[in-house]
């Protein structure tokens, strides 16, 4: 992951949580790799996270309809 959570964390205090398709042990390895699959439940997860914390309702959501 590669963010700026770190600096949201370290000097401003804001809890950070990071959020993506890959196994975080790989990131930034030699022949770090992320299947498809994976990167379309990441979109969909973030499209849910982003919806919930302005209110819009994510129920019952299916992913074809993102």
């Amino acid at each position: 992951m590669g963010t700026a959570g770190s600096v949201l964390t370290r000097d401003f205090k804001v809890p950070t949580m990071g959020y993506g398709p890959g196994h975080e042990e790989l990131a930034h390895a030699d022949n770090e790799s992320v299947e498809i699959g994976k990167i379309h439940e990441a979109v969909y997860g973030t499209a849910s996270i982003v919806h919930s914390l302005i209110g819009v309702p994510v129920c019952g959501w299916t992913s074809d309809e993102i």
